[in-house]
């Protein structure tokens, strides 16, 4: 009876001894995911309880240095429940290889250009801004450029992240969502894999969710909805409405696409085609002006812009400004009263009151002829643009100018250009203003 009671008694203990492991080891990943500093510390008190923590003095005085018994902890959470990420480093800062210059003349804009290594490989794709910062997808990673203290910083693999190609870049509630993707060989798109990213937890998370899908807040494709095409290129939410542009290819033609106006609940809604007036059938970047108007993109300088008024049902094109320049192009973004419109020459902006444009080439400070992406904020005009060649980007980077210069700008071109002052008011002078 004696050796079976004491035998029952050493099971408890070698049990609790077991749990208390469990706890301990569950106590060192929490204190290891929180801790502050970078060094954990063991300790035991006047009672002989152990402790641990990042106090290097502890509440004896006498704490042991434990942290190189500890391995790190992969701290990971993810939407399908199969995949584990290493914690990733905070990026690596290379503003070295980014050189600042201030233009005044003609224009006042400044330009931070790309230089090697970065190149010949890097490209600034497209941008977000995101807490005081803008986030880049490239060629090399993952960039971010704090305009306050003009410092860039890389993530890829090196710090962490699962891939040097980062394609896409969107935002859905202040969560940053990326497109990467595994180059498989020359000249292969490879496969593509999409993670959210969170610097300030951080980690990331891959999800199975599109670019299109959180772009669009929600899964719109032609077997749930009355949408022209499943290569949806872009989307704008406007009007309590989520529009989209398609196109698809067949035969190396585009022989489908359009716009659809949804209903985000029932996903239903209006398709435009180019029987409708759209004046093509790829359909790329979408925007929406500040007089009640939508415009769309058709990728091709020679193709024109589509623009639909408010209420109407016929879109319109405009092919080219009244001094001739063509307004075709990929990207296109609203400030004010001017369209600006990213080409595979220029970035073009378009004065809707006198009808007018100018093309801001490399001549004038552009880092590169093919503009990668516009984006718009309060205070400032951000413009992307990169120069290609067969062995990669020779050149490239971002443009500044401040929206309150604008219009100086403009009036500065268009004498650049050699056109007549009285050309720029003409047209708001007679109070008309179409689109």
């Amino acid at each position: 009876m004696g050796r079976s009671g004491s035998g029952d008694q050493y099971s408890i203990i070698k049990c609790m001894k077991i749990i208390f492991g469990i706890c301990i080891i569950g106590l060192l990943a929490l204190i290891w995911n929180h801790a502050v500093a970078d060094q954990i510390y063991r300790w035991i008190d006047k009672d002989g309880h152990v402790h641990y923590g990042d106090d290097k003095a502890g509440q004896s005085g006498q704490a042991e240095d434990i942290s190189e018994k500890i391995s790190k902890l992969n701290v990971y959470k993810s939407e399908i429940g199969d995949m584990s990420a290493d914690l990733f480093k905070r990026g690596r800062n290379v503003s070295r290889y980014f050189v600042r210059k201030e233009h005044s003349v003609p224009l006042p804009i400044t330009v931070y250009s790309l230089q090697e290594p970065l190149l010949p490989k890097a490209r600034l794709l497209r941008m977000q801004s995101r807490r005081g910062s803008i986030w880049f997808a490239s060629d090399v990673g993952l960039l971010e450029f704090n305009p306050a203290s003009e410092r860039w910083f890389l993530y890829n693999e090196s710090t962490g992240l699962p891939g040097d190609t980062v394609r896409d870049i969107t935002l859905d509630d202040d969560r940053m969502f990326v497109e990467i993707r595994d180059w498989t060989g020359k000249n292969s798109l490879g496969n593509a894999r999409n993670y959210w990213f969170d610097v300030e937890k951080n980690h990331f998370q891959k999800s199975r969710r599109t670019m299109d899908q959180v772009r669009a807040g929600g899964s719109f494709t032609t077997k749930n909805s009355d949408a022209l095409s499943n290569n949806i290129a872009n989307v704008l939410h406007y009007q309590g409405k989520v529009w989209l542009t398609s196109y698809e290819f067949k035969s190396s033609k585009v022989n489908k696409g359009g716009v659809v106006a949804l209903k985000p609940l029932t996903k239903s809604g209006r398709q435009y085609t180019t029987r409708n007036g759209l004046a093509h059938a790829y359909c790329y970047d979408i925007i929406a002006s500040e007089n009640n108007s939508v415009w769309v993109t058709h990728w091709e300088e020679e193709r024109g812009l589509s623009v639909l008024q408010d209420h109407a049902h016929r879109w319109e094109n405009i092919i080219k400004s009244r001094n001739g320049v063509e307004l075709g192009g990929v990207h296109i973004a609203a400030v004010d009263h001017y369209i600006l419109i990213g080409q595979q020459q220029a970035l073009v902006i378009y004065d809707r009151k006198s009808e007018l444009a100018f093309s801001l080439d490399e001549a004038y400070g552009l880092p590169g002829y093919i503009v990668s992406d516009i984006m718009v904020d309060d205070e400032f005009i951000w413009v992307s643009a990169y120069g290609y060649t067969t062995k990669g980007s020779d050149r490239g980077g971002l443009v500044k100018i401040a929206r309150h210069e604008l219009d100086d700008i403009f009036k500065r071109m268009l004498m650049e250009e050699e056109l007549e002052p009285e050309l720029v008011s003409s047209r708001a002078a007679e109070n008309i203003d179409t689109r």
